[in-house]
């Protein structure tokens, strides 16, 4: 199964994004300007199917099925895709403290305004 098949089958979807609205949670006004701004162009019919699929996915957030576990991890040469309990769980602990250690919205602005000051 693909990733977009795992994702209708998930009990719980934990998303780490630094640079994009995750697609669950994209308008379709935000997803037609990722789809159709991309290098090699697609056209306007090949957009408005991938737009239509990805507002359709978003049914899973109010399902009232209960899924399965999935996890995800992407890294900048590969990506996994696993439904190993094990690998769910292990992935979900690491993630879990990272998200400890992590700073509220205030202290990190105030370290980022430390960092840019210190050089």
């Amino acid at each position: 199964m693909d990733f977009i098949e795992r994702k209708r089958e998930a009990t719980s979807l934990w998303w780490y994004e630094v640079a994009l609205v995750p697609g669950l949670l994209q308008t379709r006004t935000y997803a037609q300007a990722l789809i159709d701004n991309r290098i090699a162009p697609l056209d306007e019919e090949t957009v408005e199917e991938r737009v239509t699929a990805r507002m359709e996915r978003q049914e899973i957030l109010t399902a009232r099925r209960p899924p399965v576990g999935l996890s995800f991890m992407e890294g900048a040469f590969a990506s996994e895709l696993s439904a190993d309990a094990g690998v769910v769980s292990r992935v979900t602990e690491r993630l879990s403290m990272i998200r400890t250690r992590a700073l509220d919205p205030d202290e990190s602005a105030r370290f980022i305004k430390r960092m840019v000051n210190q050089t």
